[in-house]
């Protein structure tokens, strides 16, 4: 409802309707209303300027925009918009968004859409909690959490009775977002009032300050506005950079000091190199933050690196060590993720790394030279930052936990690991990615009995007392797991439990047959930690799907999912697995340690708390899942992705082991992958690296390359999809045609994208020795090409491609880069196979 000289304003075009508000919209009609829905709704201040909230309402609805101008979305042109032309009662659904800011009487406005609203009616309101000031004409208001309360005891007074259902304030939804919107939605008290089992709150994750009808305390309560936050943020920064620079002069004060008064050295005296001190890292977080504030991205990001290459280079010292040569970590940990701290416990142990576990409650003096801080946004007092490994477990659909201060930590860490590749994908968005980054997803253990509350005896294999058929653990206040767990009380004897952790949860456990699990929004991630706990104490689980447990193989083979919400169907699993009892999971519960202690060790490795052999060691049981594999680091998510939408060869996944230099850890990769090739008795294994592309054709083919390998093992020691660098003083052993297709058999090559390895070169390759740290010799490709006497078999045209639209992940140059060496390579392969025609003729 504003004057038209100012709608062709491009600026006010952008304010009139930014895209949270459609977005809310969006989610107020799912939320209360069926696709069905033919009732009446009415817009005031419908004009479509730029988006129109009639574009998102259900198919079927009659609707009806006001506005004081003509123009595309208005059906009615309102001469005075505080007494509407309209009926009383003749609205199912009333909506305002983005427009009341604009009212100078905006609750004179809210009288009229509480009186055309019909008994047990919505309104819907949308308006700025903050953001610029933009007249159009006037800008007057913005609505602050409790503004829906305030508007519920105004129309009571007002003789008109009116409830609040819902209301919050939603996050930023993108990083240019200059909004955050004030969302209410309320119901005209009437004798047949529909009722509502979910909120727009259940769909919104991306919200603070909610309230929640008749509950006078707001959820995901927040002090500041994101926009504040922001800018206490950016008030932290410059007092740390004022701080970092006096701190700086300081140090160059005393060097000078130091120099001026510094007797002259003898001639001999030679000055040994400085080790990495945290004058250093001042230094590297001076430069960052100073980029920062500048809005260098490059900058920021070469110095972050910078600053994390310190971090790993400060590694463990003699004064680490126990006398008796025992090394300890700590383990910090709330009482919600101590299955997990266990967990860790566990797999240390197994690298021969002793630790301590301590809670949320607990002084910790940091004594110990690394600590696991699980959920480290609980924690009051952490340790220093190179001694923090930060494992995050909150959910980025939700916007509750992801303050700038709790990113900054995770920045500050050594390292972060996330549980969830989706979460990556959030926090490579805001610059806390690869090689910052490392994923572990929660794993499970057999024999779990931390408490002593067992016999020692496998559940599966003993007779257990189960008089509890179902049990649900957390937070059931939640509207959503409120309303499920009611249905569920009517057909099951239903425990539920809140708070409970540690021995007292166990003994319940023990007890039930059935857990089920529900998630606390609507498109939550899959609740790894809850379910794998569960899976080892050897329970039953029904659960509610999630959009990423495809990550989780093993929690998608054993565990009953339903859709989000379906009562029916986790009544039916609920019953299902009554009567399936107690399964045997001792083998899978094994497989599930056993990954999760390679995960955990790939971490260990990156930040050189161990060796190699140590890392190799601990993985008795690891086994290839195939052998046809493709090498990938799951932390570089977008790359990871691209991967499993053209996977070559249908190959499964291998999660590259790290190190820095990153060209030792993809060394380190093929070793581990051969060795464990030959222990478990294959006669080859294809390897491609997640940027090969191959086709169907070309698959084919190397899947028949491969089978017929097995007939003639001595044919080739390496069959190579592609060479990208082919050395000038390669020689041309053997041509030969079969379907059409030229094969070319040489004796040395360079490349690693998609190759077949036979036993022969899989021996050699569990040779390469990570200890040579000279990337002009013995990077793998390199290794193998210096290796005499090896007999590699390519094709032309080469079988394989490249990926151009990535980065390589080892020395961060673009992919188009190899295009030019990969057909340089084939142009030489074609000419001296010429020669070699030309010699044997």
């Amino acid at each position: 409802m504003a004057a038209s000289n100012q709608r062709q304003d491009t600026k006010s075009r952008e304010y009139q309707m930014h895209q949270s508000a459609l977005q809310h919209a969006r989610l107020f009609f799912q939320t209360y209303t069926e696709q069905d829905f033919s009732g009446q709704i009415i817009e005031i201040g419908s004009q479509d300027v730029n988006g129109s909230l009639r574009e998102l309402a259900p198919a079927h609805a009659r609707y009806l925009g006001l506005d004081f101008q003509p123009g595309k979305g208005v059906d009615l042109i309102l001469q005075d918009p505080y007494a509407l032309p309209l009926e009383s009662d003749c609205a199912d659904i009333v909506m305002s968004s983005s427009c009341l800011e604009h009212s100078e009487f905006f609750w004179l406005a809210f009288l009229e859409m509480v009186r055309i609203v019909r008994p047990g009616g919505l309104i819907y309101l949308n308006a700025p909690s903050n953001g610029m000031y933009h007249r159009y004409p006037v800008d007057c208001w913005r609505f602050y959490p409790d503004s829906g309360v305030a508007l519920q005891e105004w129309a009571r007074r007002n003789h008109q009775e009116l409830n609040l259902l819902e209301s919050f304030i939603g996050s930023h939804h993108a990083h240019n977002e200059r909004w955050n919107d004030y969302v209410a939605v309320f119901q005209k008290v009437g004798a047949d009032a529909p009722t509502w089992n979910r909120r727009m709150l259940d769909l919104s994750p991306r919200h603070y300050n909610a309230r929640i009808q008749d509950d006078p305390q707001p959820r995901s309560e927040r002090l500041y506005s994101e926009d504040q936050e922001k800018l206490l943020l950016r008030e932290r920064q410059l007092d740390q950079l004022l701080d970092m620079i006096d701190r700086r002069t300081s140090l160059k004060q005393a060097a000078a000091f130091q120099a001026e008064s510094r007797a002259q050295p003898p001639e001999q005296e030679t000055v040994k190199p400085e080790p990495p001190s945290r004058h250093n890292l001042t230094y590297y977080r001076f430069k960052r933050e100073f980029y920062r504030l500048l809005g260098r991205q490059d900058k920021v990001t070469k110095y972050a690196h910078k600053i994390r290459e310190f971090k790993v280079e400060s590694t463990l010292n003699s004064a680490d060590i126990a006398s008796d040569g025992t090394l300890t970590f700590g383990i910090m940990t709330t009482p919600h993720t101590m299955f997990v701290a266990h967990a860790i416990q566990a797999a240390l142990k197994n690298y021969g790394i002793q630790s301590r576990i301590h809670g949320s409650d607990e002084t910790v003096t940091f004594d110990l030279p690394i600590y696991f801080v699980l959920c480290p946004q609980i924690f009051k007092v952490l340790p220093p930052g190179e001694r923090r490994i930060a494992y995050q477990f909150e959910q980025t659909v939700s916007e509750r936990w992801m303050t700038p201060q709790y990113l900054d930590t995770l920045r500050e860490s050594r390292a972060m690991i996330d549980y969830s590749l989706d979460n990556l994908n959030y926090f490579a968005e805001r610059d806390i990615r690869y090689p910052h980054c490392h994923y572990l997803p929660v794993g499970s253990m057999p024999g779990y009995d931390p408490y002593g509350v067992g016999d020692g005896q496998d559940d599966a294999h003993r007779e257990i007392d189960q008089d509890i058929e179902l049990v649900f653990y957390g937070d059931s206040h939640v509207p959503r797991r409120r309303a499920i767990l009611d249905e569920l009380g009517r057909h099951f004897r239903l425990t539920e439990l809140s708070n409970t952790f540690g021995a007292e949860l166990h003994r319940v456990l023990r007890r039930a047959r059935v857990v089920i699990n529900l998630h606390y929004y609507e498109n939550a991630l899959l609740e790894t930690t809850r379910i794998n706990e569960c899976l080892a104490l050897g329970l039953q689980v029904v659960s509610e799907s999630s959009s990423n447990q495809a990550e989780y193989p093993i929690e998608s083979a054993e565990v009953r999912f339903v859709a989000p919400g379906d009562i029916d169907g986790m009544i039916r699993e609920i019953k299902a697995a009554l009567s399936a009892g107690r399964p045997d999971r001792s083998e899978v519960l094994r497989q599930s340690a056993s990954t999760f202690q390679f995960l955990l060790g790939r971490i260990l490795l990156a930040q050189r708390l161990i060796d190699f052999p140590t890392f190799e060691r601990a993985q008795p049981e690891f086994r290839l899942p195939a052998d046809r594999l493709c090498l990938s680091l799951p932390e570089t998510v977008a790359r990871r992705k691209l991967a499993e939408e053209s996977r070559p060869l249908a190959a499964a996944f291998f999660d590259g082991i790290r190190m820095t230099p990153g060209w030792v850890g993809c060394g380190l990769s093929y070793k581990f992958m051969c060795r464990k090739a030959l222990e478990q008795g294959l006669e080859s294994i294809v390897i491609c690296e997640d940027d090969a592309l191959v086709s169907d054709e070309a698959s084919a083919i190397l899947a028949d390359v491969q089978a017929r390998h097995r007939q003639d093992p001595y044919s080739w020691d390496i069959f190579a999809g592609l060479i990208a660098h082919l050395h000038e003083d390669t020689e041309v052993c053997d041509v030969s045609w079969e379907n059409g297709r030229q094969f070319v058999t040489i004796d040395r090559m360079t490349s690693m994208v998609c190759n077949i390895y036979g036993q022969r070169a899989m021996r050699i390759i569990s040779n390469w020795n990570e200890a040579d740290q000279d990337p002009q010799s013995n990077t793998i490709d390199r290794y193998l090409e210096n290796y005499p006497g090896l007999r590699i078999t390519t094709t032309l045209p080469f079988l394989a491609g490249h990926r151009e639209d990535t980065t390589s992940v080892l020395w961060g140059f673009q992919n188009t880069q190899y295009s030019e060496m990969i057909q340089k390579s084939e142009a030489l392969l074609k000419e001296k196979v010429e020669q070699f025609l030309a010699r044997s003729a």
